[in-house]
């Protein structure tokens, strides 16, 4: 069964207001009115708001106007006004441009039927707003459950090839030391041969290890375990330097930020998509990381100087790196904004209101020796 809609009249003419009230209760409505606009908001802000607003613009000079009334509503009470006005003048026009978008009526005698019809409208849009932010919100708490699941995958990831296949390689790092002793007793004919062997194995373990520690790195930035997020970024910074071979500069206006593990998480997460696309797609010769704080807002800025691109051909066909830094930053309460021209570099801005989580103080490390009850090993056979 459906619902019998309610529209509210504020009108300072009790005549017309009484007329509409009748229209609208002939067309299946529940109406009633109300003659100023202080009236208005001292009601609906003491009892649940009707389903729409039929408002008039002007509402007498000992009142509050139609919009100034919209405006007020609009900052605790969620419900569609409709416009209704006999002035269709360049400064009734402008004073109510932005709070046209569920109708504006023209108020005169006989077009109850333009009425009625701006209502059901405005009772449609607005419905199909809610229903549209509501998936929104469904999609967004989908969103972040994926990026969670993701980031618990890859830290299972990394305790795994941490635990084993860390280990295996240490214990082949140990035996090659135990066989480059070995070849020093060796007749010198044998030696110069084996030598050569354990060599090029020494060098392609090596690589091995480095290659799994930026894997490790890759899928759990260790460096969030023992820093706070800018310290973080800082080192992190240094570290894609080398790496990349691109020239960084990193500047921050707080000393240290102390985030929980989420927060820093996804802004270390942020940072580091955006540096990892300057570097391979930007030409870049030189990424620039900055941090600034105000009282009321966080702002992390990746900046290059690469070949750009035309931002808004971007934005519309986003890859999934972007995606997820968006994703990331609204699942912060943030947002993120992407600028670009070509030839002009990319800038990545992500905004993030304060107030943020503060990091609760973790456990205290093992000592050097003591047995770690998840997996029974000490802590100096950790693989690193």
């Amino acid at each position: 069964m459906t619902a019998i809609a309610t529209v509210l009249i504020v009108d300072d003419d009790p005549i017309t207001a009484l007329v509409l009230e009748r229209v609208f209760e002939r067309n299946g409505y529940r109406a009633r009115s109300i003659r100023s606009g202080t009236e208005c908001i001292r009601r609906l802000a003491a009892e649940s708001p009707p389903d729409v607003i039929l408002m008039d613009i002007n509402l007498g000079p000992d009142s509050l106007d139609g919009p100034a009334t919209t405006r007020e509503l609009h900052r605790f009470c969620d419900v569609p006004v409709v416009l209704h006005s006999a002035y269709t003048d360049r400064d009734t026009m402008a004073r109510t441009r932005e709070m046209t978008q569920y109708g504006f009526v023209y108020k005169t005698p006989g077009n109850e039927q333009v009425v009625l019809s701006a209502v059901a409208t405005a009772l449609k849009l607005h419905g199909t707003e809610k229903t549209l932010a509501q998936q929104q919100q469904m999609y967004r708490r989908l969103s972040q459950q994926l990026l969670r699941l993701r980031e618990e995958h890859s830290a299972y990831l990394a305790r795994e090839i941490h635990d084993d296949l860390g280990q295996s390689m240490a214990a082949l790092k140990m035996n090659l030391s135990v066989i480059a002793r070995t070849l020093a007793g060796c007749a010198p004919e044998q030696r110069s041969e084996l030598q050569l062997i354990a060599s090029d194995m020494q060098r392609i373990l090596d690589t091995a290890i480095a290659k799994l520690r930026f894997l490790l790195q890759d899928l759990r930035p260790t460096v969030l375990d023992n820093s706070d997020i800018v310290e973080a970024l800082r080192r992190h910074l240094q570290e894609f330097e080398r790496s990349f071979e691109v020239p960084t500069s990193f500047e921050s206006e707080l000393e240290s930020l102390s985030l929980d593990d989420e927060h820093s998480l996804s802004l270390f997460r942020i940072v580091q998509e955006a540096l990892t696309n300057s570097a391979r797609h930007a030409s870049a010769g030189r990424i620039t990381v900055r941090i600034q704080s105000s009282e009321n807002t966080l702002t992390v800025v990746v900046e290059d100087d690469g070949v750009g691109f035309v931002a808004d051909k971007q934005t519309a066909g986003e890859t999934l790196g972007l995606l997820s830094m968006r994703e990331r930053a609204a699942g912060l309460g943030g947002e993120l904004r992407l600028e670009s021209r070509p030839g002009g570099g990319a800038r990545v801005t992500v905004h993030l209101p304060l107030p943020l989580p503060r990091r609760r103080p973790r456990p205290r490390p093992l000592p050097q020796g003591a047995i770690s009850h998840e997996r029974g090993r000490s802590a100096s056979e950790s693989y690193r």
